[in-house]
C-alpha cells in the first residue's frame, strides 16, 4: 500500500457538491491556496488495497458528487435515483469500495442497459441498508 491516509478538500457548507482528493499533502495545500471558494480540509485513512485502488481513481481530481446517483426506490420502470450527500460518498469510498466499484462501474458501462440494471439491483439493495441523508 502506497499512503496510509488521503486529504479531501470540500466547499464550506457543501456549498458544491464536489471534493477533490489526494494523497500528496503538499499538493492539497496548493489546491487549498489557489481556490476561489472557501474549503475545509479533512484527512481519511486508506483502510485497505481496496480503498487504495478508489483513491487512485479519484487522486488529484474534482469529483462532481451528483456523477454518482445511487438508486433508493424501485419503480415500474427500474430505479428513482439520488445524489449522496458528502459525507455518504466519503462513506462509502472508506467503509464499502466494493460498492463505490459499483458506482464508477455503473457510470462506465452506462451505454449498456443490461449490465446498468444488474448493477443498479445490487446498489438498490446495498443502500437499502444504509440511511441517506437525502431519502
Amino acid at each position: 500500500m502506497k499512503k496510509k491516509t488521503f486529504v479531501v478538500l470540500k466547499p464550506q457548507a457543501n456549498t458544491y457538491p464536489t471534493i477533490y482528493i489526494t494523497t500528496d499533502q503538499k499538493h492539497a495545500f496548493e489546491v487549498f491556496e489557489a481556490s476561489t471558494v472557501q474549503l475545509e480540509v479533512g484527512e481519511l485513512k486508506i483502510k485497505n488495497e481496496d480503498v487504495q485502488e478508489i483513491i487512485d481513481i479519484f487522486n488529484k481530481e474534482w469529483i462532481d458528487i451528483n456523477d454518482y446517483k445511487v438508486p433508493v426506490l424501485e419503480t415500474k420502470s427500474g430505479y428513482e435515483h439520488v445524489s449522496l450527500m458528502v459525507d455518504e460518498f466519503l462513506t462509502v469510498i472508506t467503509n464499502y469500495p466494493e460498492i463505490m466499484d459499483k458506482l464508477i462501474a455503473r457510470n462506465y458501462w452506462v451505454d449498456y442497459p443490461d449490465t446498468v440494471k444488474s448493477l443498479d439491483c445490487e446498489l438498490y439493495e446495498f443502500f437499502q441498508n444504509l440511511e441517506l441523508a437525502n431519502r
